[in-house]
């Protein structure tokens, strides 16, 4: 993590990383298969998951229980976050339809079947 006194940004910072979200997803949907499992799974070095679950245990969004982690409370409450996105991402872009509610390691932000991606932007107000 970085060193700061600004917990919220250092955890919108951790956000960011990459993989974070797909290992959050795994927790967040009760998927959590295994390390070996997990790592095949979204396609990350055991290097890189074991660094994302040292600094999400660090955040308080996992816990270590023996071999295995689980999602606390607050790593819970980061997940519905992380949901109410991708569902504003959805309204916003054709081909995400079912991008809330699905575990990234499962999509890896790929539109379903339409072929174009594009934007779609509210009406300009006149802010004068």
């Amino acid at each position: 993590m970085r060193d700061s006194s600004c917990l919220p940004l250092d955890l919108i910072h951790l956000l960011g990383k990459k993989d974070f979200v797909p290992i959050l997803d795994a927790f967040y949907f009760s998927r959590f298969p295994g390390f070996n499992a997990l790592t095949r799974e979204l396609g990350v070095t055991p290097r890189q998951l074991s660094i994302r679950l040292k600094e999400m245990e660090s955040s308080l969004l996992l816990e270590k229980k023996g071999d295995s982690y689980r999602i606390t409370p607050k790593g819970r409450e980061l997940g519905d976050i992380v949901q109410s996105l991708k569902g504003m991402h959805s309204c916003y872009h054709e081909g995400y339809d079912s991008c809330a509610g699905t575990p990234c390691g499962v999509c890896r932000s790929q539109p379903n079947s339409r072929a174009n991606v594009s934007l779609i932007l509210p009406p300009a107000t006149n802010r004068e």
